[in-house]
């Protein structure tokens, strides 16, 4: 998107710099510079992608990819396992769930889990006793 704005900046910067009367030496000068300095932007942006497009990793091989799928599959493993902290569990729910719409009616709370792979899922919770659920919007 930076990519394609600085394009257009250029464009615009050469279209401004060929319409000027050549007379106008002070005002052509200006327009120059802006063109060339638009120019330096677009340059720097098509680098900074072309390195960005170098440092992609490969490709998972066959292997690799099982291993993630096993592990994906083996996630409650990993959630009740012994050495789980609950920064990992916090990480684990953040990698699978996108969004939690939470919907407070009484003393009730509806939650929607969004999942990272396109599923919705309904839940329900009754409010602790004596809290003051707050909710909060992202």
């Amino acid at each position: 998107m930076a990519l394609e704005q600085a394009r257009y900046e250029a464009t615009r910067a050469h279209r401004q710099y060929d319409t000027v009367d050549p007379d106008n030496r002070l005002v052509a000068g200006e327009l120059e510079r802006r063109w060339n300095g638009a120019l330096a932007s677009v340059r720097a942006l098509e680098e900074e992608l072309e390195a960005l497009l170098r440092q992609r990793p490969a490709a998972l091989g066959v292997e690799e990819r099982q291993r993630l799928l096993q592990m994906g599959a083996d996630l409650e493993a990993a959630w009740h396992h012994p050495a789980a902290t609950a920064v990992t569990r916090k990480r684990i729910v953040r990698v699978v769930l996108r969004e939690i719409v939470a919907q407070v009616e009484g003393d009730q709370i509806h939650l929607l889990l969004h999942w990272q792979g396109g599923d919705h899922q309904p839940d329900g919770e009754k409010k602790p006793a004596g809290s003051d659920a707050v909710v909060r919007r992202a």
